[in-house]
């Protein structure tokens, strides 16, 4: 990929909050994945962002996710 912008000019990241989904009975990888995944993408693309963002693919009731966002 290619930076682009002024030189000198400093970065600054958004300050926004993460968004999360506090796991609910019978909820899976594959349930949350189909609610949030973009229109046209492969579904297993975000179940893989899932698994990532929050340290592997095991879910328990009360558990709060980080959701991919993009």
């Amino acid at each position: 990929g290619r930076i682009t912008g002024s030189p000198g000019i400093p970065v600054v990241e958004a300050a926004v909050e993460p968004v999360t989904h506090v796991v609910q009975p019978g909820d899976t990888l594959w349930s949350i994945a189909r609610t949030i995944n973009p229109a046209g993408r492969d579904v297993r693309h975000t179940v893989d962002r899932l698994v990532e963002a929050n340290g592997g693919p095991m879910l328990q009731p009360g558990q709060l996710l980080v959701l991919p966002v993009g």
